[in-house]
């Protein structure tokens, strides 16, 4: 089997040999990858049919010094917050820095866990490349990128997935680097251990990631191959014992509520196979809201002791920003209720008068304040729903509420932190899945997303995710002339959304609302987040003619599809050091909570675990024809090594290595380890005879461990549904 995407040997031999020729040896970047650096300013994706190499490697000595990358946006730096903590547990005399870009540097340049905050000013020099002063930015690029060289940094991890990370990774690191990076010629090439490759070969396709069971912030913390003792993307303006007064809500201990502020950010762009476009499984970049801070030189030191003895008022959190003209938020009594309308494509934005007749019914149904949150590129739709939602209900005399305050527009009028700060003040946000939702998430405030086609609600506890139950979603249109799965989320859908958090003594009455039928709900839990953090539907939508709570009988086929993603997980942290990441046990108890397994009848739950075990035997056989690879990979390596003239005999292996490659690859979910068995066997004298031989070994020995271990898991599993019979 061939494909432009090759795995490499875990050989240090090898390694050594490909690293040469491959340009990743150190020494100072050339012309042409300034050039490219420049170029991928302005180059959201990859050139079409630029394929990507894996290189397994490993880390050296104990770094003294780490650089962290993950350029934007709002939303994957906030995922990214967690791994600040990880780090800084796991080398507790290390120095970490973390490379990003402007708008959110201002989010994290106050986080205790990082040592220093690196800007590369991308907006800056994507101005001066349009107005064509190439050679100039170049030159400015170039005095950029030499201080952070002269090995400063023993370990180099590349969250980010975008061209420009990959070049900047590859003009900075002199020694260890993980993830995206570039050759001498600059085509990409994904280095570390197994989680790294994960990233890009599971997560960031359309038809793979469906394998994938991680949320973004597992993700980058295996990637960074830290395990935190906290899971929390909580933001870390201040860290004294800050009281916050919540609108409506109990002050509460900023240590004690989970709002201690931790700077943030975010932003995942995934790559597809297929020539590197980045396509993130239908998401694309969340906006970034116009942060107002402009900050300048190669690199921004902490002032922690300022920070620790500030207050909010001096931290610009909760006060006006100086150019801004409008009044302070309300206090108690009453409370705000925040809404951000924007959208980085038109598939995932609401429409204008959805957005007014949903502040209208929050105003009739509770008083409250809403307040119309944005970037300046929202200042225009946020204008229109504050002129639509001011003249309507909010001012009917029929209400049983009065509430004479018209929405206060904030859209274009606040930096980061200050939005972190209004965002905390609000009891509730109402936004679709923008780069705000997460910061929302990150001050404690619980979020209402109104999902489009795709969704990565904000992490942590207490939110809710609202999708239309419609054939085609999931799709990854920018634009859709139907729309309806947004047109089907109505005001009084979301409003009924927004009761549920708001009273959840009334949440069995709320899900059973005709304005909920055609939607699904999906809650992100009430506790701390753990290692396997997910959305899960929420039940008990309505009643069937006996008049008790409907709920549907698990699928079969979705729980063994569950369960099979869970096991497939243990695969690769097997390839990185022969362990398991979830055991059989709690593998069951996710699926638990995302399916009631309680309403699996006997007759089913006993079909279930035949099914299991059927599944199970069929990778048994997968492990026999691996153990077949493995006997011919030596034997190809024999013959090549003694008696390389025997063509005849050795293409015969070849060509029966190609069929053994095909049926395994074949075979969910070892598909999702095709990257490591995909060999070029026709270009066998190019890649290099006993090399190939070599890989062949490397890959039919992983390929025989993972079905193996997927035999006994499910083996496992089989064993514990037949008990539930």
């Amino acid at each position: 089997m061939t494909d432009n995407f090759n795995s490499k040997l875990d050989d240090p031999q090898d390694r050594a040999g490909l690293a040469g020729r491959a340009g990743l040896a150190a020494g100072a970047p050339n012309s042409k990858l300034y050039q490219l650096l420049a170029q991928s300013i302005l180059q959201r994706n990859w050139d079409q049919g630029v394929g990507l190499k894996y290189l397994l490697t490993s880390q050296g000595r104990e770094p003294a010094s780490i650089l962290l990358i993950q350029l934007s946006s709002i939303g994957d730096v906030v995922y990214t917050m967690p791994v600040f903590l990880g780090l800084r547990e796991k080398f507790k005399e290390a120095k970490i820095s973390f490379l990003t870009e402007e708008a959110p540097a201002e989010l994290v340049r106050d986080d205790p866990n990082l040592d220093r905050v690196i800007v590369f000013e991308k907006d800056k020099w994507a101005k001066k490349l349009a107005d064509g002063q190439v050679d100039e930015t170049i030159k400015e690029l170039h005095a950029w990128v030499e201080p952070l060289r002269a090995g400063q940094f023993d370990l180099v991890i590349n969250l980010h997935t975008s061209p420009r990370s990959a070049f900047l990774t590859k003009m900075i690191a002199d020694k260890d680097v993980w993830g995206l990076t570039v050759t001498e010629s600059g085509r990409p090439v994904v280095l570390g251990h197994p989680w790294m490759h994960y990233k890009y070969w599971i997560t960031t396709n359309p038809e793979r990631c469906r394998l994938n069971p991680l949320s973004s912030v597992e993700i980058h913390l295996l990637m960074a191959d830290v395990n935190p003792s906290q899971r929390r993307t909580a933001l870390s303006i201040a860290d004294c014992g800050l009281q916050i007064a919540e609108c409506g809500r109990e002050e509460q201990p900023i240590a004690d509520s989970g709002l201690q502020i931790a700077e943030c950010g975010r932003e995942e762009q995934p790559i597809a196979d297929s020539g590197l476009q980045i396509a993130e499984c239908g998401r694309e970049e969340q906006p970034i809201v116009d942060s107002g801070l402009q900050i300048a030189g190669c690199g921004v030191e902490n002032s922690k002791s300022a920070i620790r003895n500030s207050k909010w008022s001096e931290l610009g959190i909760g006060r006006q920003h100086p150019e801004a003209n409008y009044p302070s938020l309300p206090q108690k009594p009453g409370f705000c209720i925040g809404i951000h309308p924007g959208a980085n494509y038109p598939s995932r934005r609401w429409k204008v008068e959805y957005f007014a007749g949903l502040i209208d019914l929050l105003a009739e149904t509770y008083g409250a304040q809403v307040v119309i949150f944005g970037g300046k590129d929202d200042q225009e739709s946020a204008a229109l729903i504050s002129s639509h939602a001011r003249n309507s209900a909010i001012h009917n005399p029929q209400s049983e509420i009065h509430n004479p305050q018209s929405p206060l527009n904030l859209a274009g009028k606040t930096s980061l932190r200050e939005l972190a700060g209004r965002l905390a003040n609000c009891r509730l946000l109402i936004s679709g899945d923008t780069g705000p939702a997460h910061i929302a998430g990150a001050v404690g405030t619980p979020v209402v997303v109104i999902a489009g086609p795709n969704w990565v609600g904000p992490y942590g506890p207490g939110h809710l995710v609202l999708q239309a139950r419609v054939p085609c979603r999931g799709c990854a249109k920018v634009t859709c002339d139907e729309h309806i799965c947004m047109e089907l989320i109505t005001p009084e859908a979301v409003a009924s959304a927004a009761r549920i958090l708001l009273e959840k003594d009334k949440a069995k009455e709320c899900l059973s609302t005709p304005s909920l039928k055609e939607i699904d709900l999906f809650y992100s839990g009430d506790g701390e987040p753990t290692r396997f953090f997910a959305y899960f539907p929420l039940a008990g939508r309505g009643d069937n003619a006996a008049g008790n709570p409907q709920v549907d009988t698990p699928d079969l086929s979705e729980v063994i599809t569950a369960i099979l993603r869970y096991c497939f997980l243990n695969i690769w942290q097997g390839m990185k050091d022969g362990t398991a990441l979830i055991s059989e046990d709690d593998i069951l108890a996710i699926v638990a909570q995302r399916v009631n397994l309680d309403l699996i009848p006997g007759q089913q739950s006993s079909k279930l675990s035949e099914t299991l075990s059927q599944i199970g035997a069929g990778f048994a056989g997968i492990a026999q024809l691996a153990e077949e690879g493995v006997g011919l990979s030596r034997n190809l390596y024999q013959l090549l090594k003694t008696s390389p003239e025997h063509q005849n005999e050795i293409m015969a292996i070849v060509s029966r290595l190609d069929k053994i490659d095909e049926a395994i690859c074949l075979r969910d979910p070892l598909s999702g380890l095709g990257y490591m068995a995909y060999i070029d066997y026709a270009a066998i004298k190019e890649e290099g005879d006993l090399r190939t031989a070599r890989r062949s070994l490397w890959c039919y020995q992983h390929s025989q461990r993972a079905a193996l271990r997927l035999n006994q898991s499910l083996g496992r599993m089989a064993g514990l549904f037949w008990d539930r019979k």
